[in-house]
């Protein structure tokens, strides 16, 4: 579940080359992309704090179900769902999809908190989930742009925002 990669805003250069955001074959038009960081001292930064769980997060909503080996239940169904015409069903395949995920994710934090005690800024809280709200993007009316208002285990509020695409 966890790993080294860090979330990295993206300048759209590959070393001679400049792309536009659509384009760029680094970020895949996300605008960021996810690489190791490596500190002034030539040590490996790890992703920590609220900045983990965050990136946990979205790990679990943006990768597939069943795309992990060592973990069939891991990820979300959230590349399956489609606009249709009634919103509401929409609505509630996205927040079933979400719930779902996110219950995985709260398992296996719980289990490694267990084991290593995690800080507690990095842990998802029992009550986990305040919000969420499903709002069209301003700049791809065919995207949706799924919005999380949660808190962590030191009762700090975490806000997550991910694009669903549904342009395919």
């Amino acid at each position: 579940m966890r790993d080294l990669l860090s979330k990295i805003s993206c300048n759209h250069k590959i070393g001679d080359y400049s792309f536009v955001q659509t384009t760029c074959p680094r970020c895949e038009g996300t605008g960021y992309y996810f690489d190791i960081m490596v500190g002034n001292h030539g040590d490996i930064e790890v992703t920590s704090g609220s900045k983990r769980l965050v990136q946990d997060i979205l790990k679990a909503l943006l990768e597939q179900v069943g795309s992990n080996i060592d973990d069939s239940e891991w990820g979300s169904e959230l590349y399956k769902v489609r606009i249709i015409q009634d919103p509401t069903l929409t609505k509630a395949q996205i927040i079933s999809s979400v719930v779902s995920s996110l219950k995985r994710l709260k398992v296996l934090m719980d289990d490694e908190d267990y084991q290593y005690g995690l800080p507690s800024n990095e842990v998802l809280s029992r009550r986990g989930i305040k919000d969420i709200q499903i709002l069209r993007d301003t700049t791809e009316p065919r995207r949706l742009l799924i919005q999380l208002s949660l808190s962590d285990n030191s009762e700090d509020n975490i806000v997550v925002k991910t694009p669903l695409d549904n342009t395919r």
